[in-house]
């Protein structure tokens, strides 16, 4: 009887097991799992992602729409399980997510810890094969959610551009996050992936660098900071040539320190040159106020600006063109760019004043107008050129400028001396004023044309003084250039019948003339206060239109809408809590309560508004 017992318990025990075994498959069942998934996933509209033709960055108001879409073209299956236990994608997007500090980014923004802490207890150990639905579907969701907003980050910036600034009209490439992800999941080129969504420029890629670089001198201590006291010159010695010698050679400006006791020699005079070239300041070789204000900027400063930039590389188109033109504002440069980012052509500039600034867009040149005239915008002509006028009435006729009774193509040209000046109201400014070509014509001889509703153009200039200045803002927001002559030899080189000696002669010959491009030329006005030089030069320059710091505030703002908490630390702090009150009220340490709470597993991810 106690054998037959016996056996009869056992059998018990095998049904009772096999039993278990087929109910725990089927709760953990792929459609266990996606029943879970889609209770967890109410539908969510957002109305940014039905303009599908614009990038879409994400953010609290669309992560929740873009994850919801995601599994609802799965089938809300879930996507990183492999076998129910998370396949190596969700490893490597923790290690890249890890690494985003070497992008530029903020490795806080993004749920590192509770994403290892879940893999751990989903797949640490035999136990972890019998997680529940519910934990394998918030590290499912988590991990879609921080591969979303990584990638978009790493792609279209965390900064919307008209958010820094409202001159900001350079339109950006978009990118299907989702099918994105889902095609990285299908080929499981995680790391590659992340890479490939990032800037492909090589300006990009020279920032990423230098910031590694940066980021090494800061580990290392930073620079020593050069003690205020008279100029420094050829001939100088002492202790803050040593240090002097000692900053420039960790920024990489003079290639050794030298003996502690050399004075300030032409080596030392060239390396401060070669400082001062790199942040746009005159190069005197000198160590003055400004230059020493520049030198003592600590390098977690410098590191700032290069992930300031970085982020604005996000914002612009990933393909400029096979040719084009770049125009940097902060740097008062241009540069023509051919193929593999050779830069073939470079000149100074002159940008808008920072109350009139050049506006940060991209166009192509269509048109040279030699020898143009100017059609003087109402601003100018109510604001600057009527006062002019009124003080002295020889003005407009000195400067060959003529006055119409308005911008219509058959306006009528009226005798200046037949208005009164003093009683034109600049508010209600009734006239057109058009100046003729000669050189009192502040477009020079030539205009570079490109259609814009903002009527910006480049053009030459007769105050070539002006470009001997390191600080070059004077404009009304139009961009005058150095070498005009150059720069319409390049363009029109392709041209039939325009040689470089017929394009001197429409230099010279001062007959107006338009010639259209065969081809239009991209020309991206951009904004950089960084950037890497072909040969690996880092340059910084002023933050002119205070864009970097509006940038600055706007990455410093906290992210709420990706905030999670592990449930075991909600019970942590609520055992804690409780254990205080406890304290307070009764002395009572309340092990047991204490111990109850402990016990308290991972229960899912809470996601915090």
């Amino acid at each position: 009887m106690k054998r037959f017992l016996a056996i009869t318990l056992v059998l018990i025990f095998l049904v009772a097991g096999g039993v278990m075994a087929l109910w725990m498959r089927s709760y953990r069942s792929a459609d266990g799992l996606a029943r879970t998934l889609r209770s967890k996933l109410p539908p969510v509209a957002s109305p940014s992602l039905e303009k599908s033709s614009r990038p879409v960055r994400v953010d609290g108001s669309n992560l929740d729409a873009l994850t919801y879409r995601f599994y609802s073209r799965r089938g809300f299956q879930a996507a990183w399980m492999n076998s129910r236990v998370p396949g190596p994608q969700a490893g490597a997007l923790l290690e890249a997510v890890r690494h985003a500090g070497e992008e530029g980014l903020d490795p806080a923004d993004y749920p590192i810890n509770p994403i290892q802490d879940s893999l751990r207890q989903v797949s640490g150990s035999f136990w972890s094969r019998y997680s529940s639905s519910e934990q394998l579907v918030d590290l499912d969701i988590l991990l879609t959610k921080t591969f979303l907003l990584y990638a978009s980050d790493l792609s279209t910036g965390r900064v919307r551009p008209q958010e820094v600034s409202p001159v900001w009209h350079v339109e950006q490439d978009p990118v299907d996050l989702v099918a994105l992800l889902g095609a990285t999941l299908k080929t499981r080129r995680m790391a590659e992936v992340l890479t490939e969504v990032s800037p492909p420029h090589l300006g990009y890629v020279g920032l990423k660098a230098a910031l590694a670089r940066y980021a090494g001198i800061a580990a290392g201590g930073g620079w020593p900071i050069v003690p205020e006291g008279p100029v420094l010159r050829v001939g100088e010695r002492g202790p803050r040539v040593r240090i002097l010698r000692q900053r420039l050679t960790r920024s990489g400006d003079l290639a050794s320190e030298g003996s502690m006791e050399e004075p300030y020699d032409p080596e030392l005079t060239q390396a401060v040159r070669h400082f001062q070239e790199r942040h746009g300041l005159e190069d005197t070789g000198m160590v003055e106020p400004e230059t020493l204000a520049e030198l003592n900027l600590p390098v977690e400063k410098r590191m700032k600006q290069i992930i300031l930039n970085m982020e604005r590389w996000r914002w612009i188109p990933r393909d400029l063109g096979r040719r084009y033109l770049l125009v940097n504002i902060p740097g008062y440069d241009l540069k023509v760019v051919e193929e593999e980012d050779r830069v073939v052509m470079e000149m100074r500039i002159i940008v808008g004043r920072t109350f009139t600034p050049t506006p940060i867009f991209n166009d192509q040149i269509t048109y040279l107008f030699f020898h143009p005239t100017w059609n003087i915008p109402q601003k100018i002509a109510a604001e600057e050129i009527l006062p002019a006028v009124q003080k002295d009435p020889d003005y407009l006729g000195e400067r060959n400028i003529r006055v119409f009774d308005g911008f219509r193509e058959d306006a009528q040209e009226i005798d200046p001396a037949t208005v009164d000046w003093s009683q034109v109201d600049p508010e209600r400014f009734p006239y057109a004023l058009r100046q003729d070509p000669g050189p009192k014509n502040p477009l020079g001889r030539v205009k570079f044309g490109l259609p814009n509703p903002f009527d910006i153009y480049l053009h030459d200039t007769p105050a070539g003084h002006l470009f001997q200045r390191a600080e070059r803002g004077f404009s009304h927001g139009c961009i005058r250039v150095e070498e005009p002559g150059d720069l319409a030899g390049y363009l029109l080189k392709d041209h039939a019948g325009w040689s470089r000696e017929r394009v001197l002669e429409a230099f010279g010959n001062r007959e107006p003339q338009i010639v259209k491009l065969d081809r239009p030329f991209p020309v991206h006005i951009l904004y950089w206060t960084a950037w890497v030089e072909e040969d690996g030069t880092i340059q910084f320059r002023e933050d002119i239109y205070g864009f970097d710091q509006r940038l600055q505030a706007s990455l410093g703002k906290s992210r709420q809408f990706l905030r999670v908490r592990q449930a075991s630390d909600k019970a942590r702090d609520d055992r804690n809590a409780l254990s205080q009150a406890a304290r307070e009220a009764t002395g009572s340490d309340l092990k047991g309560l204490d111990h109850r709470f402990g016990q308290k597993k991972l229960e899912g991810i809470q996601r915090l508004g």
